[in-house]
């Protein structure tokens, strides 16, 4: 599969190694920062949310469809379907 990619900011609390976009008790405001989003994979082998924001270290999430790594970034991102754009390998 051709991975989706797309681009947008979110606040993120932490270190570069460990971090969260969730206060979770940690202080201050976080930071505003620039996240790239990856969605790859098939339905053999399901489906990787790659997040990566800027200045952090990647993470991802795996899902079972395309679709329901779609909706995990639009529940956590605010990003919509057509926000997404192909990325040829």
């Amino acid at each position: 599969m051709t991975p989706l990619v797309t681009t947008t900011e979110a606040r993120v609390w932490g270190t570069s190694n460990s971090w969260s976009l969730e206060r979770s008790g940690r202080s201050g405001e976080g930071q505003l920062c620039r996240v790239d989003l990856e969605i790859t994979g098939d339905p053999k082998t399901g489906f990787h949310l790659v997040v990566a924001p800027e200045g952090f270290f990647a993470a991802d999430t795996w899902h079972e469809t395309q679709d329901q790594a779609l909706a995990e970034a639009g529940a956590a991102f605010g990003v919509r379907p057509d926000d997404w754009r192909t990325e040829p390998r």
